[in-house]
């Protein structure tokens, strides 16, 4: 009769005593007594124990990493020397690891095998879908620790703390344009481009940025989302309101270099500056009428119109210019502000003062030529 021959599995008992087995024990699948793993090779059982033992044995000498297998630290030291010995037979991709590139190959194929079950997201690759799954689920495990900032993406944290850091590595190469965002680098690279992808349906407006032609269409619906929480003016942009909201608090940072004028508004410092440069670029193309304001231009061509939106609601008056129908509301009122401080003589308009302030004076302005 043949001998027995027996094997040490290198394993122990609950009382430290080492299990052996015989020949014919080795030969029978060998099955995990905490799960459903089964092998016929007595070392791939003693492999996928040490995965419950929580044993690493196998340790890197260049870091940190340890792991109970040692095909995994094999794996792990081609980090540290650089090998990548997976490549790829359609691209330049190379991977020190070879589900990596399995990973990879799935894009060039196309397929998407990891699936959210609460949408029609789906994606080649398991840890997207994790990221992906976040947003269902609301956490933001990402934590800003210089502000509440908080994402469910490792990526867009990353972002955001370029803003605290002031660094703006997104360079335009045409001008000095830098920004924290991708994102918003290739919305302005369309300026220099001029290209206009947004196009509106109801007009000829386009843009070379989706949130301006957001805004744009917000014009054409009439909604004004924004809405002051002092007064009931809404407006259909938020940079309207923010300007708006200086009017209430006092605040007017927008100041002039060369007199005490001072406004809430880039813009209306802009046309005030036009008045020190003498720039009048609003021409009457009608006749030598010019002005440093758009708006004035717009008013005066109400003139050669004869439009006269400006009505008085208690007669027929009407004029062409807002001021004018403010004055003669003031005849309706009683409201006469304009008084002269040498006598009790007071008027609605200030015309009317100034000819008889000529009374005292004694200067006759209109004399019979």
């Amino acid at each position: 009769m043949e001998q027995m021959e027996i094997y040490d599995l290198g394993l122990k008992d609950a009382k430290g005593k080492i299990l052996k087995k015989t020949t014919d024990d080795v030969n029978i699948s060998k099955k995990c007594s905490q799960c459903e793993y089964a092998s016929s090779v007595a070392s791939n059982l003693r492999k996928h124990l040490k995965m419950h033992s929580g044993e690493k044995s196998n340790t890197c000498n260049e870091c940190d990493f340890a792991s109970s297998r040692a095909d995994h630290l094999r794996q792990h030291l081609k980090i540290h020397s650089g090998e990548k010995s997976n490549r790829c037979n359609q691209c330049d991709f190379a991977s020190s690891y070879a589900r990596a590139l399995k990973t990879h190959l799935k894009i060039h194929s196309g397929e998407k095998s990891n699936k959210c079950n609460q949408c029609d997201y789906a994606s080649s690759r398991a840890g997207d879908l994790r990221k992906h799954l976040k947003m269902h689920s609301g956490e933001k495990s990402n934590k800003c620790n210089q502000c509440d900032y908080a994402s469910s993406r490792a990526g867009d944290l990353r972002k955001h703390l370029k803003m605290h850091s002031g660094e703006k590595s997104n360079k335009c190469n045409q001008c000095d344009f830098a920004s924290t965002h991708a994102g918003e680098l290739r919305r302005h690279l369309k300026m220099h481009s001029g290209e206009k992808s947004n196009k509106c349906d109801q007009c000829d407006y386009a843009s070379s940025h989706a949130g301006d032609l957001g805004k744009h269409l917000k014009m054409h619906s009439g909604e004004k989302s924004n809405k002051c929480n002092q007064c009931d003016y809404a407006s259909s942009r938020a940079g309207h309101l923010r300007t708006h909201l200086k009017t209430h608090s006092g605040e007017k940072p927008n100041k002039c270099n060369q007199c005490d004028f001072a406004s809430a508004h880039a813009g209306e410092l802009r046309r005030h500056l036009k008045m020190h440069s003498g720039e009048k670029s609003n021409r009457c193309n009608q006749c030598d009428f010019a002005s440093s304001y758009a708006r004035s231009l717009k008013t005066h061509l109400k003139i050669h119109s004869g439009e006269k939106l400006n009505k008085c609601d208690q007669c027929d008056y009407a004029s062409s210019w807002a001021g004018d129908l403010r004055k003669h509301l003031k005849t309706h009122s009683g409201e006469k502000p304009n008084k002269c401080n040498q006598c009790d003589f007071a008027s609605a308009q200030a015309s009317n003062l100034r000819r008889h302030f000529n009374t005292h004076s004694g200067e006759k302005s209109n004399k019979c030529n």
